[in-house]
């Protein structure tokens, strides 16, 4: 368990450093919008395993889908719910003009 736990702590900081870096390029480096950042990717990140575990259980346990099948699409759209919430709320950049 606590391995687990602690592969899950380094796979999400690290996924918030290459997403904050290099997919995207936030270059707001202040404590708090950093802290900002890195709280709601923490938030989102379980919230987004909610999603996988309430995905996993429907498709298998009421729509008797296979256990390969639903984790694949639960991926698929775990992937996409994390990208858009990155990209138009965690990273988002702030407009001018």
């Amino acid at each position: 368990q606590t391995s687990t736990v602690l592969a899950w702590v380094i796979s999400v900081l690290f996924a918030f450093i290459t997403n904050k870096k290099y997919v995207f390029s936030s270059k707001s480096y202040t404590l708090s919008a950093v802290f900002r950042e890195g709280l709601l990717f923490i938030i989102y990140r379980i919230l987004s395993l909610g999603i996988d575990l309430l995905i996993m259980f429907i498709a298998i346990q009421i729509l008797n889908m296979d256990d390969l099948v639903a984790k694949v699409i639960a991926n698929i759209l775990v992937i996409v719910v994390n990208y858009m919430v990155s990209k138009f709320h965690i990273f988002k950049t702030k407009e001018h003009g």
